[in-house]
């Protein structure tokens, strides 16, 4: 997930620093997959801020997973850098 993020922010002319990440596995009675939650950090800009405002919608190709859900669970600015909180449900392809 890590790299998905930082591959589209950058092709949004916005790089971004992962913080922290961690993943935990996930499954219902039909599917399998992982919960993904990010800390990350970008510079205070408008393409940054759009960006992230657009991240809960965007479409984040991931080789045999597809993104059921994103929520960005938290946000602040601070010192020109914006600090999100990124939860991720990510599912197995069928």
């Amino acid at each position: 997930m890590e790299r998905v993020l930082q591959k589209a922010a950058y092709a949004a002319g916005c790089p971004l620093t992962i913080l922290t990440a961690k993943w935990v596995r996930w499954s219902s009675a039909s599917f399998d997959g992982a919960r993904h939650l990010l800390t990350i950090e970008l510079d205070e800009t408008a393409a940054s801020a759009a960006w992230l405002d657009a991240l809960p919608e965007a479409d984040l190709p991931i080789p045999g997973h597809l993104v059921a859900d994103l929520v960005i669970a938290s946000r602040s600015t601070s010192g020109g850098r914006i600090t999100a909180a990124v939860e991720v449900l990510t599912v197995e392809a069928c």
